[in-house]
């Protein structure tokens, strides 16, 4: 469902597979040290005033 939006951001899709059922967090910040998945770098982000 990529629309091609990322162009020209750096950003990219990236394929990934999981070796067995599991529940899995997506990164959406793309602060992540492991991509595509979250490890809650998020959480040491500035809050935004505007949030």
């Amino acid at each position: 469902m990529c629309d091609g939006s990322h162009k020209g951001t750096g950003f990219g899709p990236r394929k990934f597979t999981l070796a067995e059922k599991t529940k899995i967090f997506l990164c959406n910040c793309k602060h992540t040290k492991n991509p595509p998945f979250c490890d809650g770098s998020h959480s040491g982000l500035p809050v935004s005033a505007e949030a």
